[in-house]
């Protein structure tokens, strides 16, 4: 059953934006409508929406742990302390302006 009065996931408000673009494309396309906006430039997603769309960033503690206890291992502290390591090395290696405050 539909909520009524309750705002739109941002995905779906994202979706609807993209339908509509869409839709007038389609129909400048079939010349049922004259060319007189680009509804590519005229409907694009927000910035905003399609930063609440993004993904949700988890610590990287938390992601070994989950990965961990899926797979059935139990790993010494130590360990754990040097995949942490190795796993943050390979995310500031890739993206270095996290480095910068």
């Amino acid at each position: 059953m539909r909520s009524r009065g309750k705002a739109l996931a941002p995905s779906t408000r994202a979706e609807r934006i993209s339908i509509l673009r869409m839709f007038f494309r389609d129909l400048q396309e079939w010349d049922l409508i004259p060319r007189r906006f680009d509804p590519a430039r005229s409907l694009t997603t927000p910035k905003s929406l399609l930063a609440l769309i993004g993904p949700k960033p988890r610590h990287g503690r938390q992601i070994l742990s989950q990965g961990l206890a899926l797979s059935g291992l139990k790993l010494p502290h130590e360990m754990l302390h040097c995949l942490l390591y190795e796993h943050l090395r390979g995310v500031l290696a890739q993206r270095p302006a996290l480095l910068v405050g």
